[in-house]
């Protein structure tokens, strides 16, 4: 799964708020803190990579049998 990082710039920070917030309060203030335990809970393997320019994250998560 690929996710952006909270962007710096100003006026795209305000959209991606307005984009995470749109799903609600509750879930969106859960997903930006706790992204990894949520991950953690169905997948024995999780990894966060954080693409070069540091404004996207690629969650790389799988059960290994």
């Amino acid at each position: 799964m690929m996710e952006h990082e909270i962007p710096q710039k100003r006026i795209i920070k305000f959209l991606f708020y307005i984009r995470m917030f749109s799903m609600g309060f509750k879930k969106a203030v859960t997903i930006l803190k706790k992204e990894r335990i949520i991950f953690e809970k169905y997948f024995n393997n999780v990894e966060k990579v954080i693409s070069p320019s540091k404004n996207s994250k690629i969650w790389i998560c799988y059960n290994k049998k």
